[in-house]
């Protein structure tokens, strides 16, 4: 399946598959979801063995919950406010929890830079958003284990000014050194 944003109508256009090989279409299903959604993530966020939606419009996160046939629930989702115009959005379990998290960076050249944090109850909810101030723009996010340890940490990357940032999880997650 493919998921494409529309930010000119506040769209999600699902792709699928449909027939076999010798007939293989591309089936689009459209969902509303909120005014200039641009970026999206897929993800099982309520441990059900399906894969949600996360759209990041301008001041929120939209989450479609996966009907399990197929389709996403447009008509109630969930919507988070983050603290400035999104842009990137990525899972993470950040508590080491078996729990997806949602990270939404500020957009670039954004007068309040950071990271938004919408924790994962577990409840098929997430709690408010938590905002972390950088003093830069990012043009990159990324996640992976950098430190040696089981947390999952975060990188992001300034590309105007040729610096990047780690942010590690340890008992609370603190922003570290910008390196160039």
């Amino acid at each position: 399946n493919i998921a494409v944003t529309n930010s000119g109508d506040g769209t999600v256009f699902i792709f699928t598959q449909s027939g076999g090989l010798g007939s293989l279409k591309l089936v689009s299903t459209r969902y509303t979801v909120g005014k200039n959604p641009q970026w999206i993530v897929i993800a099982d966020f309520h441990h059900r063995g399906f894969s949600d939606l996360a759209v990041v419009n301008d001041n929120t996160v939209m989450i479609l919950s996966n009907t399990q046939t197929g389709t996403f629930d447009d008509t109630n989702p969930q919507v988070y406010a983050i603290s400035d115009v999104g842009s990137k959005i990525l899972t993470i379990d950040i508590l080491n929890n078996q729990l997806l998290n949602l990270v939404i960076t500020s957009a670039i050249g954004s007068e309040t830079p950071g990271l938004n944090l919408l924790l994962n109850n577990g409840d098929q909810t997430f709690h408010n958003n938590s905002f972390y101030a950088l003093t830069h723009s990012m043009s990159g996010l990324t996640s992976g284990i950098f430190n040696h340890n089981v947390n999952q940490s975060l990188i992001t990357v300034d590309l105007d000014t040729g610096t990047y940032s780690t942010i590690l999880r340890t008992d609370l997650i603190q922003i570290q050194d910008i390196y160039s």
